[in-house]
């Protein structure tokens, strides 16, 4: 297969995850913006030899309908059979019937009921909204050796900003793009954030089904999730494009320079890495030039130069830690600690799939869940998976998660979530 053949078979997966993941459909403008937010680089057309984006969509019948919408055009995807189960997930969305109904069948007892969520977990009662969420941003923040993460596909680019014209964005021009926001002043930046916590997300009711991201994996007792929702991933996305513009214009990215007087553990902050800005958290101070940080939106401890600090603005406060930390229900290590084998077959069990999760219950402040892959033919239950291949014990109460009772980031750092206030943000 030429490389244009290649190029062109994963451009369609692309494509059709977008668009699934997008209950209404997407306009061309529309689906030109999601991808680049997703990949990092714009649709490749002139390596495709198209001149337009509905030039490109209409060259691929089997993956994208183009249906007229008001003068203009909407763009749908067309599911085949390895995305069928997220199409059905998506055109659930925001039916309280269905929900309800889901929820109740949902609510299983023990291990034993593994049949039930089978069922189940078909129609999780959080509906999918960013379905490529794995590679939403094309970066590799996971080194550590003891640590996972999803592989990106894409290399990112060293970014400056936006061009205007023949030149880049000045000062002004951001002003009248986020206004409010841009505030340089002499002194230390007014909407700089200097003694405030991020706060946690709410929690999650007892027996319902939630489409997750395993964002980090340390064994499958101690992992990370974020949650695929528009209140989340959608979320989180929009702001991290946003910081990427604005942090990586010299002038704001000057003025928001992280003050040595408040380099200290537990400041909030944000971090550059690969040219990406990260939402983080100083856990302790290495030497002079270097720090340990706990990114808040995805789980990982990463040692970074203070030189990559940065002041945290107001306006990228209100979204809610992302990072969720977890365990899995319903199992425990055959022989007190997990195998290195046991953490290499969770981790490849995750994936890089979306998940369905089944909440069973908070055990100090950490989230025991089953989790199910649904994006094979036959649905497979992890728990169930590392019992059979003797990497796990059935337990039928939840054993406390000793990798997050000696160290817990967000407990020591993030609020209490402010439910109501999140809630009502729409």
């Amino acid at each position: 297969m030429s490389k244009q053949a290649q190029l062109m078979e994963m451009l369609k997966k692309d494509l059709r995850s977008l668009l699934i993941a997008a209950k209404g459909g997407l306009s061309p403008a529309r689906l030109e913006h999601e991808y680049l937010a997703m990949i990092g680089k714009p649709l490749p057309l002139r390596d495709l030899g198209f001149r337009s984006t509905l030039e490109l969509v209409a060259d691929m019948p089997e993956v994208v309908r183009v249906c007229p919408y008001k003068g203009t055009f909407i763009l749908k995807a067309i599911a085949d059979e390895s995305t069928k189960g997220i199409a059905e997930l998506v055109a659930k969305q925001k039916s309280s019937r269905s929900r309800k109904s889901w929820a109740a069948r949902a609510r299983v007892a023990s291990p034993s009921l593994t049949p039930q969520l089978g069922r189940a977990c078909r129609q999780p009662t959080t509906a999918v909204a960013a379905a490529p969420a794995a590679r939403m941003t094309p970066l590799e923040l996971y080194s550590e050796a003891e640590s996972f993460h999803l592989t990106a596909e894409v290399k990112s680019e060293p970014v400056e900003t936006e061009a205007v014209g023949d030149g880049l964005q000045q000062p002004q021009d951001l002003e009248q793009s986020f206004p409010g926001k841009l505030i340089l002043t002499a002194d230390m930046p007014p909407d700089a954030v200097q003694d405030r916590s991020l706060c946690k997300l709410p929690p999650l009711e007892r027996g319902c089904l939630v489409a997750v991201f395993v964002s980090l994996i340390i064994s499958p007792s101690q992992f990370y999730i974020q949650l695929c929702t528009r209140d989340t991933s959608g979320k989180l996305q929009e702001m991290m494009h946003e910081m990427r513009l604005l942090y990586s214009h010299k002038t704001v990215s000057d003025r928001y320079v992280l003050p040595e007087s408040s380099v200290h553990p537990g400041q909030l902050c944000c971090v550059m890495v690969l040219g990406w800005w990260y939402r983080a958290i100083i856990h302790r101070v290495i030497n002079h030039q270097e720090v340990e940080v706990f990114c808040t939106d995805y789980g990982n401890l990463k040692t970074v130069q203070k030189s990559d600090l940065r002041l945290l603005k107001w306006c990228y406060l209100k979204l809610p830690a992302q990072a969720i930390p977890c365990s899995l229900a319903g199992v425990q290590p055959t022989q007190g600690t997990w195998s290195s084998a046991a953490a290499l077959q969770f981790k490849e069990l995750c994936g890089s799939n979306i998940l369905v999760g089944l909440v069973d219950e908070y055990v100090k402040g950490v989230l025991h869940l089953f989790l199910c892959d649904t994006s094979t033919k036959e649905d497979v239950y992890i728990h169930q998976v590392l019992s059979n291949r003797g990497h796990a014990a059935i337990c039928k109460e939840n054993v406390p998660s000793q990798g997050f009772q000696e160290l817990n980031p967000l407990a020591l750092y993030v609020q209490p979530s402010k439910q109501k206030e999140f809630l009502q943000e729409e």
